[in-house]
C-alpha cells in the first residue's frame, strides 16, 4: 500500500500539542515518500498556510485548537481544503464524534493513542486515493452537467410514474419556449398534440417495454408551432426516483429539407428535358412548394430589361388582380414588400399585416386578397445581381419562425440557379446560332477553345483546309499544339501566355500548321478571349486563315526584286565598262591621223568591245524574261 503513495508528499499538520507534533513527525520520519511537514498550531495559522501554499497533499487535523474546535472546526477546514483530504486526529473520549466527522467531509479519523507509523501511512494512502477518486467523480459529474445543460440538443428528465418534468436543459427551453419553472409544473403529455388521444398510454407502454427507445413524435411549442422531434430515451435514477433521460432532436427542418432536396432533384431532371418548357418546370416547382408549406401560395417575379417587375410564374391560388397591381413597378418604387426585398437584397417578413406599422398602407389590399402575412426574398445570380423575387403569402396568421425563413431563402437560391442557368442557356443558344452562321459563311477554320477543360471544337473548314478526316481530329487542345511547326511552337506558346497574363481580349498569330499530307500551311490566326468575373480566361474563339499563297506571292516578289536589283547593278556597272571603251576608241579613231594598220587595230578593239556589250545585253534580256515568267 505504501508503494501507491507518490513521493515528496506535503503534509499540513494542524496540532497545538508539541508532544503530539513530535510524535507524528517521528512516525513519518522514516518514510521515503513523505516530504515537507508544515505545522499550524492554531486555526487562523492553518487558514493562512492553506492560502499561501495551496499545494498540500493531505491535512492532519486535531479536533481541539486554541481558537476553534469541534464540528465547526472540521467543517471550516474541509471547506477551505477543497480537494485536499482531511484526516481527523481524536482521542478516546471523542471516538464517536470521529465517525461523525466523516459525514461532515473528513476523509478518515485516527485515535491518537493508537497512532503508529503503519496506520498513519495507511490512512494517508487511503485518504489521498479516495479523495482522488472523489475529485474525478466530481469533475466527471460537473462535465456531465455542462454537457447536459449546454448541449445544442434538447434534453430533459421526467418521472416514470407521474410523467412530470424533473429537469430540462437550456436547448429544451429555447426550442419549446417555456421557462424552467413552467416546465417543472408540466408533464411530458403537455408538449404533445391534444388530439392525440393515446399519448399517455403510448408513453407508459414505451416506458415499460424497454430500457431504451427511439421514436419520432409531433410536439407543440408554447407558441403553438408544431414540430417533428426524434426522441432517444433511457432509464436512469434521478434524485432517488425512477426516471427517464430523453434526448430530443428536432427534425422539422430536416424533413422539410429532405422534401425540398427531393423536389430540387426532380426539378433539375425536368429542366434537363428539352421537351418540357422552362415555364412548366417553374409551375411544377411552385405547386410542390405550396404543398410543403401549408396555407400558402407563391409567385415568382422577374426583373425586365427596363427594370420593371413582371410575374414569371404564379401558384394556382394567386389572384390575377393582385399580380396586375404589382407588375410594371420598378424595383426602386418601394410600394410593395417584393420591391423592397429585391431593391435592398434582403428578406421582408410580415407575420400580420394588421399589426405591422411599416406596411400599414397595404392593409386594404391584404384584406381584399385575404393575405394575413407574407415573406418576400430576392432571387439573385451567383455573384449577387438581382434577377427577381420570390414571394410566399399566407392566408392564416402564423408565427413565421427562423426555420421557415431559412427554407424560403433556400428556395430563392435554388430559383436563382434555375433562372441564371436558363438565361445562360438562352445566351449560349443565341451565341451558338451566330457562331454557326459565321462558320458557314467563311472559308476560315473557326475554333472554340474551352480553357477550363482544355478542349477545342472546330467547324467543317478544319477538314477542307487541312485535309483531315473527322476521326483523326481530337478535341483536346494538345492536338492543335502538336500540329504547329516545331520552329514556331515556342513563339506561339509564349505569345498566348503573355496574352492571358495581360488580360488582353484580341490575339493575332502567324505560324505554320501541319496538313494531313505532311506539308505545312502558313496560317494567320485571329482570336478573341472571354474572361470570368475574376479575370480568368474561360473561352477563346478564333479563325485560322490560310495565307500560304499570300506568303508564296510575297516570296516571289522578293525574288523578283533581287533579280531587278541584279539587273540594275549590271546596267550601272558591267555595261558601262565596254561602253566606255567603245566610246574612247571611237574618239581615238575620229581624231587619229596615223597609218592604216593602227586604224585597223582600233576598229578591231571597238568590235571586240561591242561583242562584249552584246553578250551583257543578252543576259539582261534573259533575266528580264525570267522575271516575267515568274
Amino acid at each position: 500500500m505504501l508503494g501507491n503513495l507518490k513521493h515528496n508528499i506535503k503534509i499540513l499538520l494542524i496540532e497545538d500539542n508539541l508532544g503530539d507534533q513530535l510524535l507524528i513527525k517521528e512516525y513519518l520520519s522514516g518514510q521515503k515518500t513523505i516530504g515537507e511537514i508544515v505545522v499550524a498550531e492554531t486555526y487562523s495559522k492553518a487558514i493562512e498556510c492553506l492560502s499561501e501554499y495551496k499545494n498540500f497533499d493531505v491535512i492532519l487535523l486535531d479536533l481541539s485548537l486554541p481558537d476553534a474546535n469541534g464540528a465547526e472546526l472540521v467543517s471550516d477546514i474541509v471547506e477551505k481544503a477543497s480537494k485536499i483530504p482531511v484526516i481527523v486526529l481524536t482521542g478516546y473520549n471523542n471516538r464517536e464524534f470521529g465517525t461523525q466527522t466523516i459525514q461532515i467531509g473528513a476523509s478518515d479519523y485516527l485515535i491518537k493513542d493508537e497512532l503508529n507509523s503503519s496506520n498513519i501511512i495507511k490512512s494517508i494512502s487511503y485518504s489521498t486515493e479516495r479523495k482522488k477518486i472523489k475529485n474525478q467523480l466530481e469533475e466527471s459529474e460537473q462535465k456531465y452537467k455542462q454537457l447536459y445543460n449546454l448541449s445544442p440538443s434538447p434534453m430533459w428528465v421526467y418521472d416514470v410514474e407521474t410523467l412530470k418534468f424533473l429537469s430540462v436543459n437550456i436547448s429544451t427551453i429555447k426550442l419549446y419556449g417555456y421557462s424552467q419553472d413552467e416546465f417543472l409544473k408540466m408533464t411530458i403529455s403537455d408538449i404533445r398534440l391534444k388530439h392525440e388521444n393515446k399519448v399517455i398510454e403510448e408513453i407508459i407502454n414505451l416506458n415499460q417495454s424497454s430500457d431504451t427507445y427511439n421514436v419520432i413524435n409531433n410536439h407543440i411549442t408554447k407558441e403553438g408551432r408544431i414540430i417533428k422531434v426524434e426522441l432517444n430515451s433511457a432509464e436512469i435514477v434521478f434524485e432517488n426516483r425512477k426516471a427517464r433521460l430523453v434526448l430530443g432532436n428536432e427534425i422539422t427542418l430536416k424533413k422539410m429539407n429532405e422534401n425540398i432536396l427531393a423536389l430540387e432533384n426532380e426539378i433539375f431532371e425536368l429542366n434537363a428535358n428539352p421537351l418540357i418548357s422552362f415555364e412548366n418546370v417553374l409551375e411544377k416547382f411552385v405547386s410542390k412548394i405550396e404543398d410543403i408549406i401549408p396555407d400558402s401560395y407563391c409567385t415568382i417575379l422577374k426583373i425586365e430589361k427596363d427594370n420593371t417587375i413582371k410575374s414569371l410564374v404564379n401558384g394556382s391560388k394567386v389572384p390575377k388582380e393582385l399580380i396586375s397591381i404589382i407588375e410594371g413597378k420598378t424595383i426602386e418604387q418601394i410600394e410593395y414588400p417584393c420591391n423592397y426585398a429585391i431593391s435592398n437584397s434582403e428578406t421582408v417578413i410580415i407575420e400580420n399585416f394588421e399589426n405591422n406599422k411599416e406596411w400599414n398602407h397595404l392593409i386594404e389590399t391584404a384584406v381584399k386578397f385575404d393575405i394575413k402575412g407574407l415573406v418576400a426574398t430576392p432571387i439573385q445570380k451567383s455573384y449577387g445581381k438581382a434577377l427577381g423575387g420570390f414571394v410566399i403569402c399566407y392566408n392564416k396568421i402564423k408565427k413565421i419562425d427562423k426555420l421557415e425563413i431559412e427554407l424560403i431563402e433556400r428556395i430563392a437560391k435554388f430559383l436563382g440557379i434555375l433562372l441564371e442557368n436558363n438565361i445562360s442557356q438562352n445566351e449560349i443558344k443565341i451565341s451558338n446560332n451566330k457562331y454557326e452562321i459565321l462558320a458557314k459563311a467563311t472559308s476560315d477554320t473557326i475554333w472554340d477553345w474551352d480553357v477550363l477543360n482544355d478542349t477545342m471544337q472546330y467547324n467543317m473548314s478544319m477538314y477542307h483546309m487541312f485535309g483531315y478526316i473527322a476521326d483523326k481530329v481530337s478535341n483536346m487542345a494538345n492536338w492543335w499544339k502538336d500540329k504547329i511547326h516545331p520552329d514556331d511552337l515556342e513563339k506561339v506558346s509564349n505569345h498566348i501566355e503573355l496574352f492571358f497574363q495581360h488580360k488582353e481580349e484580341q490575339l493575332q498569330l502567324e505560324y505554320r500548321f501541319l496538313c494531313a499530307d505532311g506539308k505545312y500551311k502558313y496560317i494567320l490566326d485571329r482570336a478573341f478571349a472571354i474572361y470570368d468575373t475574376e479575370d480568368n480566361p474561360t473561352r477563346v474563339i478564333g479563325a485560322m486563315q490560310d495565307i500560304t499563297e499570300l506568303r508564296e506571292s510575297i516570296e516571289a516578289i522578293s525574288q523578283q526584286n533581287i533579280k531587278l536589283r541584279e539587273i540594275a547593278w549590271t546596267q550601272s556597272h558591267i555595261v558601262r565598262a565596254p561602253l566606255a571603251r567603245i566610246m574612247g576608241l571611237v574618239d581615238l579613231l575620229i581624231n587619229y591621223q596615223g597609218d592604216e594598220m593602227n586604224a585597223k587595230e582600233l576598229l578591231k578593239n571597238i568590235s571586240k568591245s561591242a561583242d562584249e556589250l552584246d553578250v551583257i545585253i543578252r543576259d539582261i534580256v534573259q533575266n528580264t524574261e525570267q522575271i516575267k515568267d515568274n
